[in-house]
């Protein structure tokens, strides 16, 4: 806005235009979009009475839409979306009857909808989603008869959906979702032949049955949601009428019945979600709709999961398109070994069969599947060994067998670094050691092998999957002592050891784990005093039942007590080589136990465990996670682009979204450095990438996103330089929580360097790139810059 002074006319100004023949020093346009402007609109912007465009798009302006507005008689475009504008809809805005464009998407406006909206008889758009309106969809909409495009999505609105946007025969959208509407589909919608995007998912109450004739009322569909509602009876055979429908979303219903063998029919279908109904199929016939599907060359999902389907999946299957990406038809009741013709798919990144009745081997050729995330198998009768082709699997990140009848040994190529989700092998019948290449999974937070029949030592190199979170060996064979290397398993929450033939001295290091909420060693053979500190305080917490030659600890263990009678003459022994020993370490001890007890003691507020993350989230959810993308929720700003505050869709889940400036030059580049980076590690002095999004924002313009674990104390930099202006001059490090913060940051960056498949170098280490989270521990973030090394680690400390 620097440009807007006296040297230069205003009609030249930026965003400013004057081309009214008849009045060329009349504004008629300000379109002054994406300029960080902030404030409230004047009420003198109804002073420009030669307006036809007035545009404030994706600012932050806030206070209400002032009613000023409606003296714009030649007002054609009004677009404020994306702001934190507040109050109610204008009424006198249905005065300005030339509009033909309204867009209030993305801020906190309350109240109901205008009646005297239907007054605006030119109108071609109102977008009013994601907003706070309630009340009922005011049936005055009905007259707007030459609107196109009707968005109400992510508000409050209640009632039935009225039969009077049947009479909107322009009509091409129409958006509810995500509202609390309740009632069945008025038959009315039927007449809106040119529609090609209808959405009513997500109103939990919308009730009763689709048209039959769906598909033939609606013949220019395109998009069609009816997601997450109580809709039931059979799934209609004419949407195969509807030759231009891309997307079919029906999940989460009661529909039933056999699904549509016509919808081959569909040449332009990418997306067919039909998961958690009743939808049936027992026999060939009943499994026709898959090979019709095989007409759809673009199909790139298919999902029925929880569904009532059984019998065998069709041969045929292998036909499907060649650009499928996800297949998930688990939790059904499917037959037979798994199907070959999955070998053909391969694009495929997600495929799901788990819970059904599939038996026989797991093949071979799934190595050959090289772009797989994610292969869940789990409660089925698979038999025979697991491949060790699925090593091949480098984009792997969540494997889950358990609860088959897998035997033989655990392949060595199992162990893949890029396993950052799962992996789940218990409940099967494998046999021999577990290898000591597990230690390759340094980014896996979960690992089971329980139930098993597996045998030998525990691996020391679990010591080097310091991503761990939770590990599980129960109900197996090991023996021997448990290894001390698992005190460097700092973030584990959950260790079961239990049922097994362990060994030795208890292992009281366990104590050290900081994050330790759950330890079962019961049933095994172990000795010695069990400690009364840290875990080992709160029965509730541990188990040690069944280890019979155990003894001290709390009260509520019933242990006996520990012999204290020793002899003089060792006690005289023990004195003499001691003391001196105890005496010269004394001040160390003194001085360490005082870092311990900092490093512990919690300040702040408590990191929160990240649980049920969805592996991808859509730019709506992170809309919705962000209130619109709010100053409120705004916590940083880099040199690529805004880092927001969120809160993902079960209210309980605090996360940090990074959002790229894709407009900066270099955005995206750094975008691919850091989802690249953080793909293949994972540390506890690392910030935790939770998921990214890929997607189009709702003008059609690119997004991408990072989500982040949630960092309750903010950065190293605001401790070290508080903003006193902001009252934040009560954030105080002393020596020791200075130390502490910079040994975390010593791990990490020993970590990228040394023990990553790639030497990672972070490029951009600064204190406002160290965050802390609840507990004040040090994690390095912003990888945008990192760079990976292909030399060997005592290089990279000449090149720095």
């Amino acid at each position: 806005m620097n440009s807007w002074n006296n040297t230069v006319h205003f009609c030249q100004w930026p965003g400013v235009a004057c081309d009214d023949p008849d009045h060329r020093e009349r504004v008629t346009a300000l379109a002054l979009e994406s300029m960080s402007l902030r404030g409230v609109i004047s009420p003198f912007i109804g002073n420009f009475t030669y307006l036809g465009y007035l545009r404030l798009s994706n600012n932050s302006f806030s206070g209400e839409i002032p009613p000023e507005i409606s003296r714009l008689a030649h007002l054609k475009d009004l677009n404020l979306s994306y702001n934190a504008l507040s109050g109610t809809i204008p009424v006198s805005l249905g005065l300005c009857t030339n509009l033909l464009g309204i867009d209030f998407t993305g801020n906190l406006i309350s109240g109901n909808i205008p009646a005297q909206l239907g007054s605006l008889l030119k109108l071609l758009v109102l977008n009013l989603g994601v907003n706070m309106l309630v009340g009922d969809i005011t049936p005055f909409l009905g007259n707007l008869s030459s609107l196109k495009k009707l968005d109400l999505w992510s508000n409050k609105l209640t009632g039935e959906i009225p039969s009077s946007p049947g009479n909107l025969s322009s009509l091409k959208q129409l958006d509810l979702w995500s509202n609390n509407l309740t009632g069945e589909i008025p038959s009315s919608l039927g007449k809106l032949s040119n529609l090609t995007y209808l959405d009513l998912s997500a109103n939990k109450l919308l009730s009763g049955t689709l048209p039959l004739d769906i598909g033939d009322t609606l013949p220019k569909l395109s998009f069609l949601g009816m997601a997450s509602n109580r809709l039931e009876g059979q799934i209609p055979w004419s949407l195969a009428n509807a030759t231009s429908l891309r997307q079919i979303d029906l999940s989460r219903n009661n529909f039933s019945g056999r699904i549509p063998a016509n919808l081959g029919n569909l040449p332009y279908l990418k997306q067919v979600s039909l998961g958690n109904n009743s939808l049936e199929a027992s026999d060939a016939e009943d499994w026709e709709f898959i090979s019709s599907l095989t007409n759809c060359s673009q199909l790139e999902e298919l999902s029925l999961i929880e569904n009532d389907l059984g019998g065998v999946l069709p041969a045929s299957i292998a036909n499907l398109s060649i650009q499928l990406k996800s297949l998930t038809i688990g939790r059904n009741h499917i037959s037979g070994s798994f199907p070959p013709g999955i070998r053909n798919f391969v694009n495929l990144v997600t495929l799901s069969l788990n819970e059904n009745h599939f038996t026989g081997s797991i093949p071979d050729f799934l190595g050959e599947l090289v772009n797989l995330e994610a292969l869940i198998l789990y409660g089925n009768k698979f038999s025979g060994n697991i491949p060790s082709s699925l090593g091949k699997l480098t984009r792997l990140n969540e494997l889950v067998l358990f609860d088959n009848d897998l035997g033989g040994s655990i392949p060595v190529m199992l162990s893949i670094g890029s396993l950052s989700s799962y992996l789940d092998l218990s409940n099967n019948q494998l046999n021999g050691t577990l290898p000591p290449e597990v230690g390759r999974l340094r980014n896996t937070p979960f690992l089971s092998v329980a139930i098993n029949r597996l045998s030998g030592g525990i691996p020391t190199t679990l010591g080097d999957c310091q991503v761990l979170e939770s590990l599980n060996l129960s109900r197996n064979f090991f023996q021997g002592s448990i290894p001390t290397s698992l005190s460097n398993l700092k973030g584990i929450k959950r260790l079961d050891l239990s049922s097994n033939n362990l060994s030795g001295s208890f292992p009281d290091f366990l104590a050290g784990l900081p994050d330790l909420k759950l330890l079962n060693l019961s049933f095994n053979d172990l000795d010695g005093e069990v400690p009364v500190d840290k875990i080992f305080s709160n029965s509730s917490e541990f188990s040690v039942i069944g280890n019979h030659k155990l003894c001290g600890g709390i009260s509520g263990l019933h242990l006996p007590s520990c012999s204290t009678q020793t002899s003089k003459k060792n006690r005289s022994l023990v004195l003499e080589i001691t003391l001196p020993i105890v005496v010269s370490l004394l001040l160390f001890a003194l001085f360490t136990t005082c870092c311990y007890a900092r490093k512990h003691k919690k300040l702040g507020l408590p990191a929160k465990v990240i649980e049920n993350v969805p592996t991808r989230l859509s730019y709506l959810e992170l809309m919705k996670a962000t209130d619109d993308f709010s100053d409120e929720n705004l916590i940083g700003v880099g040199s690529y682009g805004s880092v927001y505050r969120g809160v993902l869709g079960d209210g309980k889940t605090l996360v940090a979204i990074k959002v790229l400036n894709l407009v900066q030059r270099g955005a995206f580049k750094a975008f691919v450095a850091e989802c690249e980076a953080l793909r293949s590690i994972r540390h506890r002095n690392l910030v935790k990438i939770l998921t990214t999004c890929s997607s189009v924002d709702l003008r059609g313009n690119e997004f991408r996103a990072i989500v982040f674990d949630f960092m309750p104390n903010g950065s190293l930099e605001s401790w070290l330089h508080p903003d006193t202006d902001k009252k934040m001059y009560f954030k105080r490090l002393g020596l020791l929580r200075r130390l502490d913060i910079a040994i975390d940051v010593a791990a990490a960056v020993s970590y990228l360097h040394d023990h990553c498949e790639t030497p990672i170098i972070h490029c951009d280490l600064k204190p406002s790139n160290v965050l802390l989270d609840g507990d004040m521990t040090g994690r390095v973030g912003d990888f945008g810059l990192a760079r990976f090394l292909s030399m060997a680690p005592t290089d990279i400390y000449l090149l720095l």
